[in-house]
């Protein structure tokens, strides 16, 4: 006999709770505060109003889809890719042309990116793969290639994440700048 499970969520307060484990019949398990329930395999986040948006602007054949998806199975942390477009043939059974066409297709349609260097990664603002708080620090500057190779065929996206902002300087420093730059105004005319 297969048992039938399910996911509530519950805020902390203490009444909801209890509504809760009164309204479950039968054997239940309930996560309450930080802890979080890791995935057993890899997986990669897709930003969906974003893909759409390439959707929308660009026609995908089901061969292009098959190595879009090999290449994102296939893809290290921080959405760089290091794999032949060949191995991508013999493991989708395709001829290296057509691997090849889908490639140079996703290339111009700005879901893989090229930097000036060569080097080639998944568009940031449409899949991730790796942590995004710690992505967007590490490769802050692919991410905003990604946005400017979408902006420019129009294609109107959100970034997801962004490096973090520089952290403020204490508050005396920033009395003490701005007494500084009074005083300077203050010399500076002239009476």
């Amino acid at each position: 006999m297969v048992k039938k499970s399910s996911c509530v969520k519950v805020s902390t307060d203490k009444d909801r709770v209890q509504s809760v484990v009164d309204a479950i019949k039968g054997d239940a398990t309930i996560f309450i505060g930080e802890t979080r329930v890791k995935s057993q395999v890899e997986f990669v986040m897709l930003f969906g109003a974003n893909f759409d948006a390439v959707l929308k602007k660009h026609k995908f054949f089901m061969n292009d889809m098959r190595v879009l998806f090999a290449v994102l199975h296939k893809m290290t942390y921080g959405n760089q890719l290091s794999i032949k477009q060949k191995s991508i043939g013999a493991e989708l059974g395709m001829d290296s042309s057509n691997v090849s066409k889908s490639w140079n297709k996703l290339l111009k349609a700005g879901i893989f990116v090229k930097d000036e260097h060569g080097n080639e990664f998944v568009n940031f603002d449409l899949f991730l793969k790796g942590k995004g708080k710690t992505v967007g620090e590490k490769f802050e500057e692919q991410a905003a290639l990604s946005h400017d190779v979408l902006a420019k065929q129009d294609i109107k996206t959100k970034r997801p994440f962004r490096a973090k902002a520089p952290e403020k300087a204490p508050v005396a420093k920033r009395i003490a700048r701005k007494v500084a730059k009074k005083t300077d105004i203050q010399t500076d005319r002239k009476f």
